[in-house]
């Protein structure tokens, strides 16, 4: 307020709150301390050109944003001016803290908002080009497009205490309704964060609350990648069939080094979602989540789903799980084209469906898993298409299923050992 903004939800504070940046910038940097009140941008967005800046908001500071007919930020971190035109600034060390953001996106239009962009374009890599150093905690967003977006940057810390909800999917662009979208960085930490999904009008909610991917222009795979110890709620019981928004939950695309662990996930088409696009994912490790209430049912679906169609991926290891699932036709844990990888110390309970299904996957080590169906579900395990070569190993519960395993096409996914079913009769199995 030292540069002349008002806070009082209805002054355009824009002009002061930059000077109070730039200020800060040119001595170095520093913090920028929002007293408590709300913070109005009428249409033009904050851009933050300079390094070592702390944004910090005391926990009651908010600002709010009018998006109009063009792309629209309460932040453009790394960019040089506040209007289009301007060019790409590499900048380090730059908190956001205690601040909650509301935008005005409804679903509508062609363009995108967010709560806050770190900005990269042209040629970058790993320590190179893009922004590092990039920490946000404690902040809230709601009605924009995408709360939070970084791309190329080194080092993006998402988190303690953030919360999203209420994102915009944009049918025209047939994109949007994200929590946070991290575009091509290398060492992404996304951890104790909320999420909760809102259904809009139409099909403009909420569409994946982490959302992890190579970026359209360089192509690069993200790298040690950490999504640890978040809270989505992705439950919307008034849609049996899967609307725009309301996909998958948690999803990591061509994630080369990622941990996903400890995160507790309810609802979404599918739980967690690990796929490729551009270049092969490697070096997954998906433990110790409690994925439940996926509502949609289809094939397609599964607590947590591991492809990749047309690339060859190694190294992929779901561990240790909690998958309970209540729609028909629904997978517990789904491979796809998975070349050497694991499926071990889960605990799945299915209704229909396969608790485990391989598809053309192959050194895949399955077991032991307790898997529990209703007495109705197709199968424990359903080995489908090419797979070939993978290994059931004895252990574990299996119970409620018409049949334990089909292997139609993979003669080698057999118990290892003559004794691994004790007991068994339509509905029982234990396995030694």
């Amino acid at each position: 307020k030292d540069y002349g903004a008002v806070g009082n939800g209805t002054t355009d504070d824009t002009a002061a709150i930059q000077a109070a940046i730039n200020a800060a910038g040119t001595a170095g940097g520093g913090t920028i301390i929002f007293p408590c009140g709300t913070y109005k941008l009428n249409g033009v967005w904050l851009n933050v050109a300079y390094s070592n800046l702390v944004f910090d908001g005391l926990g009651c500071a908010t600002i709010t944003q009018t998006a109009p007919a063009g792309y629209m930020y309460c932040f453009l971190v790394g960019y040089s001016t506040n209007a289009p035109g301007g060019s790409m600034v590499q900048v380090h060390d730059i908190r956001f803290t205690g601040l909650t953001f509301v935008g005005s996106a409804d679903g509508s239009g062609t363009k995108s908002s967010y709560a806050i962009s770190v900005y990269a374009t042209g040629t970058y890599s790993k320590g190179s080009g893009g922004s590092f150093d990039i920490f946000i905690d404690h902040c809230n967003a709601s009605a924009f497009t995408i709360g939070f977006y970084a791309t190329g940057v080194t080092g993006f810390h998402y988190g303690p205490g953030n919360f999203t909800t209420g994102m915009k999917f944009v049918a025209a662009l047939a994109s949007g309704g994200h929590g946070v979208v991290v575009d091509s960085s290398f060492g992404i930490w996304i951890t104790g964060n909320r999420f909760v999904a809102q259904l809009g009008t139409g099909t403009a909610g909420d569409r994946h609350s982490i959302y992890v991917e190579p970026s359209s222009t360089s192509q690069l795979p993200p790298e040690d990648i950490h999504i640890v110890d978040n809270d989505v709620d992705w439950r919307n019981a008034a849609f049996t069939t899967p609307p725009l928004s309301f996909e998958d939950a948690v999803q990591c695309l061509s994630c080369q080094g990622a941990i996903i662990a400890n995160n507790r996930i309810r609802g979404g088409r599918t739980g967690i979602e690990v796929n490729v696009r551009y270049v092969e994912m490697n070096n997954v490790l998906i433990s110790g989540n409690v994925v439940t209430e996926g509502s949609y049912a289809g094939s397609q679906y599964a607590g947590i789903s591991v492809a990749s169609i047309g690339f060859t991926s190694t190294n992929i290891i779901v561990s240790n799980n909690i998958i309970v699932e209540t729609a028909s036709t629904y997978f517990g844990v789904l491979f796809a084209n998975i070349t050497n990888g694991q499926i071990s110390g889960n605990t799945i309970s299915i209704t229909s469906g396969a608790a485990i299904e391989l598809y053309n996957s192959s050194g895949v080590i399955v077991g032991p898993n307790t898997m529990i169906g209703n007495g109705t579900g197709s199968y424990a395990i359903l080995n489908y298409g090419t797979s070939a070569n993978n290994t059931f190993i004895p252990g574990g519960y299996i119970y409620g299923f018409v049949n334990v395993l089909n292997n139609p096409t993979d003669p080698t996914l057999t118990p290892k050992t003559p004794k691994l079913l004790l007991f068994m009769d339509s509905n029982l199995a234990f396995a030694q």
